[in-house]
């Protein structure tokens, strides 16, 4: 079959048409990129303002309300490729109530490179690894040695100061009577180590709840730096969630560690949950950058107990 020369000229034009379209559409989305950028970062510089003025009025409610829509807005320039830099414009100063109050903060907004990628892991523990930690729950074991265990990986490219810590740590979901036996030691031992530096504030908490519609039953720990300012960037910070029967059996298990992070959450939503009494339990660790104390911690967290029928 032979082409026309009109066919020939028809068929020239598609083609550069379809070669075309592709470049206007990505440059289209560089200027929508751009145009979201500017609205987020003007929505957050309002709302930093916002909560500087909350911490110079000494309204903590309105400091944790500014933290929540702040963090919102960071998720939001992350997923568009920027991250935020915080640093202090002021003092930790003791205010209403005789309360801590964080500091003031400026801000920084940056293209995410291959330096300040946040790193870390996920795990949600699988049939074989639930069962591994059911087993582990009496045993006198350190936090270094239960990744070992469970989720090895979460060690490979860890740095060798994070896990000499972890592995002087008691394993976070052991009994109390065992975790306040190493938690004693490590601590004193620290103390002699570090004398009086500002104190780096870490907020642990554990919740669950159930979906009474769908019968799913969610579960969650996390923590947050909150003093000296609640972006402060933190070397190390592991969280693990658990969701415990009463009967002692782990029912879910979820573990979350990063890098250079402020935040750090697990946990997830359960379907198919047994009837009976459950709980989340927490372990928080976190480690501080060189000069801050304390030099890292480990903290416990746990809700009361939630009948499911």
């Amino acid at each position: 079959m032979t082409l026309s020369k009109i066919d020939v000229v028809l068929l020239a034009l598609l083609l550069a048409a379809m070669v075309m379209v592709p470049m206007v559409s990505a440059e289209e989305q560089a200027i929508s990129k751009e145009t979201l950028k500017t609205q987020f970062v003007t929505v957050l510089d309002k709302q930093v303002a916002d909560y500087n003025q909350a911490v110079l009025e000494q309204d903590t409610q309105k400091i944790k309300q500014s933290v929540d829509k702040i963090d919102s807005t960071l998720e939001k320039l992350s997923e568009l490729g920027y991250t935020v830099d915080f640093s202090s414009t002021s003092q930790v100063v003791k205010g209403k109530n005789n309360q801590y109050i964080p500091t003031t903060v400026k801000i920084e907004v940056k293209e995410i490179s291959k330096e300040n990628v946040k790193k870390g892991h996920s795990f949600t523990a699988n049939e074989e690894q639930l069962k591994i930690i059911n087993e582990l729950k009496d045993k006198k074991i350190t936090q270094g040695e239960f990744l070992e265990k469970v989720f090895p990986d979460a060690l490979k490219d860890m740095p060798e100061s994070t896990k000499e810590y972890l592995y002087k740590q008691p394993y976070m979901m052991a009994s109390d009577s065992q975790k306040n036996e190493q938690s004693v030691e490590n601590q004193m031992v620290g103390e002699k180590v570090t004398l009086s530096l500002f104190e780096i504030v870490v907020h642990p908490e554990s919740y669950i709840d159930q979906d009474i519609f769908s019968g799913y039953v969610n579960f969650k720990s996390d923590s947050q730096v909150w003093y000296p300012y609640p972006w402060f960037t933190m070397t190390y910070m592991s969280v693990a969630s658990e969701l415990k029967r009463d009967n002692g059996v782990s029912y879910a298990y979820d573990y979350d560690d990063g890098y250079n992070v402020y935040y750090m959450k697990a946990g997830y939503t359960v379907s198919g949950v047994s009837p009976g009494n459950y709980q989340t339990k927490g372990g928080h660790i976190a480690q501080a950058p060189s000069g801050w104390w304390p030099p890292a911690q480990t903290l416990f967290t746990e809700t009361g107990w939630l009948p499911i029928y």
